[in-house]
């Protein structure tokens, strides 16, 4: 049926009535009432269910009877890892030829394997990515989309999930994804730097914009969209993305685990909105402590300024009440700009490894972002590490800036951040009377180049903390071949 539909509309006059059809429907989902959205997800979960009673997974889940989501456990990628690495039939919801094998680079480097029925993958690109597609190109006033637009993407291919997913959206024959997704990074890079008068949206790192690209073209071009896949990086460079590009950019928020599952908001840039299609969301409030099921809330009860925790359940696949790893804060109730009634998020950071100061004080990658952010930092990337200088424990940022604040400006305040709103900070401090911040300065450039060998997840990923030995000695190295640091403090 889809290839039916591709071939038609590879035709003109039925591609560019595909492309009204999708300019006038595309987001009609988002302005359902919230009431009536919550019976059809009843629904569609219990059909879920009636899948699942009787599998493996839905038996380790307790699934009987007439259950209720609140009554199952929370899971996480142990709970499933069984049954990914072993599959069996009598394991899944749906019989395993069925089911597409994807990877991630998981935490600090450890790769997992996910199994995802191929009718998550099917309306994640026919449901949610033209949805997403429709907005990319949104101006604020009207969608600029015109038929067999060429749309630049500089992701990672098959088995990551973004490789299996961009290239379907272009088989539905309405717009080109250019180059080849086969391609190797710096291969699309350099497509992009020589053929960018050509290119009418963008899907890449905000980093890869920032240090690879913009330099090279040296004068700014005209988008008619632009996706990036590093939103904390977009943020706090977004001005100088905005007079590069022409356009505010975009940002969305997926991942192995749920896919394609959110579109861009136009009112808030770089925030995003669950598409209630693809899965049901729960959150957890992190300012009430530790999570548990009686912590979790629903989409209409989080506040603005609030960060939360993440907990899905795809209403298409055997994922159950998965707790994610990222925290994501509400920026709004509504994007008013495509009549939406749904809350607006912006992803704040991935929850992993902390940085320990003399058993003191954790640092997390979030409050390091945090305190950059304070101090108007325009960060490309970092990378965090406790190093021992002296008799004492310091934590070291490896860091590319695209501002000329000298760095014992950053380091101060860092420390002055923390010190403020870390109470376990002011204690180390107070305690050991030193100060504990140092900045190394790495050469633009450098953390484009250290990803360009690093397919991880969907898109490549710096372990800002928690890098493994052999990643941090190849990312000493390039800096070296770059000339060594800019500055140090």
């Amino acid at each position: 049926m889809i290839s039916k539909l591709a071939s038609l509309a590879s035709f003109p006059p039925i591609g560019k009535i595909a492309i009204r059809y999708m300019k006038s429907n595309g987001l009609k989902f988002l302005q359902v009432p919230p009431g009536k959205v919550l019976e059809k997800q009843e629904a569609m979960l219990k059909a879920k269910f009636s899948k699942m009673n009787g599998t493996l997974i839905g038996k380790k889940l307790g699934l009987q009877g007439s259950c209720e989501l609140t009554d199952l456990p929370l899971t996480g990628y142990k709970f499933y890892e069984p049954y990914f690495n072993a599959p069996s039939e009598d394991a899944f919801m749906y019989p395993l030829h069925e089911y597409v094998k994807t990877r991630t680079s998981g935490s600090s480097g450890k790769e997992k394997w996910f199994l995802h029925p191929r009718i998550l993958f099917t309306n994640s690109y026919m449901k949610t990515g033209m949805s997403a597609l429709i907005i990319l190109f949104h101006d604020g006033e009207k969608c600029r989309l015109e038929y067999k637009d060429n749309v630049y993407v500089n992701v990672a291919p098959p088995p990551f999930p973004g490789g299996f997913l961009l290239p379907q959206i272009e088989e539905m024959g309405v717009i080109r994804i250019v180059p080849n997704i086969n391609l190797h990074y710096r291969d699309k890079v350099e497509f992009l730097v020589y053929n960018y008068e050509s290119i009418d949206g963008g899907v890449l790192l905000a980093s890869t914009l920032l240090t690879q690209i913009m330099p090279k073209i040296g004068k700014p071009i005209n988008l008619k969209g632009l996706l990036t896949l590093d939103s904390v990086i977009a943020d706090a460079n977004v001005e100088e993305i905005q007079q590069f590009v022409g356009i505010s950019p975009k940002s969305l928020y997926g991942s192995t685990e749920t896919l394609c599952s959110t579109v861009p908001s136009v009112e808030y840039p770089l925030g995003f909105i669950f598409d209630w299609r693809r899965g049901i969301i729960e959150l957890h409030p992190v300012a009430k402590g530790e999570m548990s099921p009686n912590s979790l809330i629903g989409l209409e009860e989080v506040r603005p300024g609030e960060v939360y925790q993440p907990v899905y359940t795809s209403l298409e696949g055997d994922l159950t009440r998965y707790v994610l790893d990222d925290l994501i804060k509400c920026v709004a109730k509504s994007d008013d700009v495509i009549g939406s009634e749904y809350p607006v998020f912006k992803f704040q950071t991935r929850i992993g490894e902390e940085i320990a100061l003399q058993n003191f004080t954790r640092i997390s990658e979030n409050e390091i972002i945090a305190a950059l952010t304070n101090a108007r930092v325009p960060f490309i990337d970092f990378v965090a590490r406790v190093e021992i200088i002296g008799h004492l424990e310091y934590l070291v940022l490896y860091l590319e800036y695209s501002s000329k604040t000298p760095p014992e400006d950053i380091a101060k305040a860092i420390h002055s951040y923390l010190y403020e709103n870390d109470v376990d900070y002011r204690n180390l401090i107070d305690f050991f009377e030193y100060f504990p911040i140092k900045i190394r300065v790495v050469p633009k450039g450098v953390f484009a180049r250290f990803l360009e060998d690093i397919p991880a997840g969907s898109v490549p990923k710096v372990h800002r903390i928690g890098m493994k030995k052999e990643d941090f000695e190849r990312l000493l190295k390039i800096i070296s071949d770059y000339g060594g640091f800019r500055w140090t403090f």
